[in-house]
């Protein structure tokens, strides 16, 4: 029995540890893949949503700013100081920031920025943080191939933030800059890296929800696994341990046979004819010649003990009737 545990032991404690290894192992590759996918997905939409706002703001520059600078004839104002003034409109960067601060209100929702190393005077006041510092550095030296992106802490929700390079792509925007008086830089050109507008997308609850369905996945593996173990379990039992459990029986009775302490054997049960059901069938063939032949010993031994009985009274004349195998008793 003993022998029995530590063959289950054996077998089912590296499978257990190694099954566990691997479940821990499933768990933080598909954790990281998650996340992994969740902030690819959230720079394509940051990107697409962009995207979104400088057509937008090209639609407003063409179809509005410059309609009133045509048609208005200075009736309308173009200002960055709109609010509660009549007659005046907002420049199309103060449009874009009107609209990511309606945007930025939505709790837990996405904010867009927009800022530049020559903001007008209503935000030369704005301190750009070190993630916004490092986006307008790395524009400037030239890598505007593709956006800055990073995943960061932002107002206490993980976030993750990408800027994207805003040029001058417009000669109206160019002329714009260069004539108003409160202009921080007037020797614009086309293609100039003018800032960056920034779109910062909370992945918190993404993640939550990722790791709950995660957490699911797992829970589904451990269950199918456990049902596994108890199925080889059990099928080990069947096929193995009870199989090893008749061999043992089978050659214990054999040896109390040989050793004299029964008068019989017992064949092996044989329950599957697999590799212990053949070895257990050879062993009983082996067992079942061996028996045939300590009988055929002893009953010429018995034969021996009244011969030699017979020789003390004076009875040379008898023969041995029984045949024997043992080639020592044979020349005996």
């Amino acid at each position: 029995m003993k022998k029995d545990i530590g063959l289950r032991i054996k077998l089912f404690v590296p499978m257990i540890i190694t099954a566990l290894i691997v479940m821990i192992g499933i768990y933080f590759f598909i954790s990281s893949q998650i996340k992994q996918n969740i902030i690819d997905q959230s720079i394509v939409n940051a990107t697409n949503t962009v995207q979104q706002y400088k057509t937008l703001r090209k639609y407003y520059a063409q179809n509005v700013v410059g309609v009133v600078k045509k048609k208005a004839i200075g009736a309308i104002k173009i200002n960055f100081d709109h609010k509660g003034n009549v007659n005046t409109i907002p420049l199309p960067a103060t449009m874009i920031h009107d609209m990511s601060a309606l945007v930025s209100e939505q709790k837990g929702g996405m904010k867009l920025k927009l800022y530049s190393d020559y903001p007008f005077p209503n935000r030369e006041n704005v301190v750009l943080d070190d993630f916004s510092n490092k986006a307008m550095k790395t524009f400037r030296n030239g890598d505007v191939d593709k956006p800055v992106t990073q995943v960061v802490s932002y107002e206490g929700v993980e976030s993750v933030r990408v800027s994207i390079v805003d040029f001058m792509v417009a000669p109206g925007c160019v002329n714009c800059h260069n004539t108003r008086a409160d202009s921080p830089k007037v020797d614009w050109k086309l293609g100039d890296v003018r800032g960056a507008l920034e779109v910062i997308i909370p992945i918190e609850e993404q993640l939550a929800a990722a790791n709950t369905l995660n957490l699911k996945i797992q829970a589904a593996i451990i269950m199918l696994g456990i049902i596994i173990l108890i199925i080889l379990f059990f099928s080990f039992e069947k096929l193995v341990i009870n199989p090893l459990n008749s061999l043992q029986k089978g050659l214990d009775g054999f040896f109390s046979y040989v050793n004299k302490e029964s008068n019989s054997v017992t064949p092996i049960h044989i329950s599957h004819y697999d590799e212990i059901g053949r070895m257990s069938h050879i062993i009983n063939d082996n067992i079942s010649k061996t028996t045939a032949i300590i009988d055929d010993d002893n009953k010429f031994i018995e034969e021996v003990k009244s011969m030699v009985e017979k020789i003390k009274e004076g009875q040379l004349d008898n023969r041995f009737q029984n045949k024997i195998s043992t080639p020592n008793l044979e020349e005996l």
